[in-house]
């Protein structure tokens, strides 16, 4: 089925198009100085916020962001939909961000900074600036940034039966206590059952360092 939107001062409303409410995917859009989006009216120099909230309940599959220029904040979303975000100048931070969801970010200059968030899959392609995960879990991490670095704190969070790859063709890879010069470090583990979840953390920087450390 398809939606319908709706616009009013200061929300936009989706409903299916029988009438029926979209079953609580958004409580709102809320936009600042919505009045100048909708007739066209560009004020240079005054900043726009776009406020998006989903319910615990949502039944959004996809939520897709585009940024020219901004910063995007993601605080205690827990959802099943899958987020992503692609800009070309700005920076992300997330919190609280849990649900079985998975994060993809591709930003060409900018920064990412996760903090204490669950997810099924965390893809991040950056051209220029760093990767900061701090006390993040996910089963599958896919990082590849062309120039900055690559640091997560991991916390409790048990790398025993994880299967890493990490790679920096002109920095340093330091793992825990290991500090490899040469810029490379992997470790492939194989499992017997079913009862311990793989961890695939693999992570590649062309210029720039890689740490993965406990604090």
């Amino acid at each position: 089925s398809g939606f319908q939107l709706t616009t009013s001062a200061t929300t936009l409303s989706l409903k299916e198009k029988n009438g029926a409410d979209a079953f609580g995917i958004f409580s709102g859009f809320s936009f600042k100085g919505l009045r100048n989006l909708i007739y066209g009216v560009n004020f240079i120099g005054k900043d726009r916020t776009v406020n998006v909230y989903l319910t615990d309940d949502s039944v959004l599959k996809l939520l897709e962001g585009k940024v020219y220029s901004g910063n995007v904040n993601i605080d205690d979303l827990r959802t099943s939909t899958e987020v992503k975000i692609d800009m070309e100048y700005g920076s992300l931070k997330a919190k609280g961000f849990e649900g079985g969801s998975s994060l993809d970010i591709s930003i060409k200059e900018g920064n990412v900074d996760i903090e204490k968030s669950t997810f099924t899959k965390l893809k991040a392609s950056l051209d220029k600036g760093y990767l900061f995960l701090d006390g993040a879990k996910a089963e599958d991490i896919d990082a590849d940034i062309k120039k900055g670095y690559f640091k997560y704190i991991t916390g409790d969070f048990n790398l025993e039966s994880a299967v890493l790859t990490l790679k920096s063709e002109e920095g340093k890879v330091r793992y825990l206590d290991d500090i490899y010069e040469s810029g490379s470090f992997s470790q492939g583990m194989q499992y017997v059952g079913t009862s311990v979840t793989q961890i695939i953390i693999d992570v590649s920087v062309a210029d720039g360092n890689i740490m993965i450390t406990k604090q």
